[in-house]
């Protein structure tokens, strides 16, 4: 058992760093950037990552449907939470870059 948690905290602390990486280069890249380009280059990623992550989910819940051996399943209710949240912030970030792109309206 400890193995398997020491192997869950080295994957969440993988993760922790390339966040702070990705942020620290994307940073980097629009502080001298025009403004348009910023949002044409935000709204990119947003897809890129979206199609990313609904690969993943599509591939998760699957092979949890192959693997599941009851109805209650806290791998599934777990998914489910991360597709949730995960939705929402794509839901935050469509409105923060529309009402960037067009504040008028």
């Amino acid at each position: 058992m400890k193995d398997q948690s020491s192997n869950h905290l080295q994957i969440l602390a993988q993760l922790a760093q390339e966040y702070q990486t990705k942020y620290v280069e994307l940073e980097k890249i629009c502080q001298n950037a025009q403004p348009e380009w910023i949002i044409q280059q935000l709204t990119a990623r947003g897809e890129l990552t979206t199609d990313h992550f609904r690969a993943a989910q599509q591939a998760l819940f699957a092979f949890l449907d192959n693997t599941r051996q009851c109805e209650d399943d806290n791998a599934v209710k777990a998914v489910t939470t991360i597709s949730r949240c995960f939705d929402e912030m794509r839901i935050l970030f469509s409105i923060l870059i529309g009402y960037i792109s067009n504040p008028q309206e």
